[in-house]
């Protein structure tokens, strides 16, 4: 049996099926951050909605998906200036 890695597309695709089963929409507005190869040279660093992170290329490997709760103003300037955070 070959190990994979979850990707941060899978683990959003995941989180939305348990969502529709609970007919919630926390996925949908929440503000998520996606980090690939941490600490690395080829490290990739976005923040948007489920929908922008999907759609972001993230090629390297591990990776890692943060979903926000509410953020301070300093939180979301720091988003901005990292992580190509818009509101």
């Amino acid at each position: 049996e070959q190990k994979k890695l979850l990707s941060i597309k899978e683990a959003i695709e995941v989180l939305e099926k348990i969502e529709e089963k609970r007919k919630d929409s926390l996925v949908k507005k929440a503000l998520m951050v996606g980090i690939a190869a941490a600490g690395s040279s080829k490290m990739q660093l976005k923040a948007g909605t489920a929908k922008q992170l999907k759609a972001f290329g993230f090629h390297e490997f591990p990776q890692s998906l943060i979903v926000c709760g509410n953020l301070s103003e300093k939180e979301k300037e720091a988003l901005k200036a990292l992580a190509g955070f818009k509101e």
